[in-house]
């Protein structure tokens, strides 16, 4: 994350020297179908991935893909308070 934090200020640090210069940055978060599949062997149909919504492990509220929605949106959060 140290990496990340010191590319930002770089970004930031070049941008003050153009007043009229407007610097954006734009992270992508990559969709994971769940943990199987990112070892290579996924169940058939989508069980127990991020698809399933009845995988009460990576979906508690029942809703396809919202344990990935929440562990992405902690993760946007806490970049979101590095500025």
């Amino acid at each position: 994350m140290s990496d990340l934090v010191r590319v930002v200020d770089d970004i930031d640090r070049a941008s003050r020297l153009q007043k009229d210069l407007e610097v954006g940055i734009v992270f992508h978060f990559i969709r994971s179908r769940g943990p199987d599949a990112e070892k290579g062997s996924p169940l058939p149909w989508g069980r127990n991935s991020h698809d399933d919504p009845s995988s009460r492990a990576l979906n508690p509220s029942g809703y396809r893909f919202s344990g990935y929605f929440l562990e992405r949106r902690a993760e946007a959060a806490a970049m979101g308070s590095l500025s």
